[in-house]
């Protein structure tokens, strides 16, 4: 099921082409980020990466995906890194 959540996503975000509707799509991916549970913050932190793979598509929002920080502290390692990776990606584009 995560692997189809996580494609539907990616595929909400490319077909929602409005602002509007890409901050909500990212809002939800999000608060999947910010849950507690370690699987559905991996989830949610691939599908930004996802999205990062063209920064233009996420370097607008970037005051959302910025919260990602506001709960690093309860991230397992591995997520951690993803967290981080996703920020470089977005950072040195």
């Amino acid at each position: 099921y995560v692997m189809f959540g996580s494609h539907l996503y990616q595929l909400a975000f490319s077909v929602f082409t409005a602002d509007y509707d890409q901050q909500h799509i990212v809002s939800a991916v999000l608060s999947h980020v910010g849950s507690q549970v370690t699987e559905e913050c991996g989830a949610g932190l691939d599908v930004l990466m996802g999205l990062a793979k063209d920064p233009r598509r996420l370097k607008p929002m970037w005051v959302m995906v910025e919260t990602v920080l506001d709960h690093i502290a309860d991230f397992s390692k591995e997520n951690t890194r993803k967290a981080w990776s996703l920020f470089s990606a977005l950072i040195f584009s």
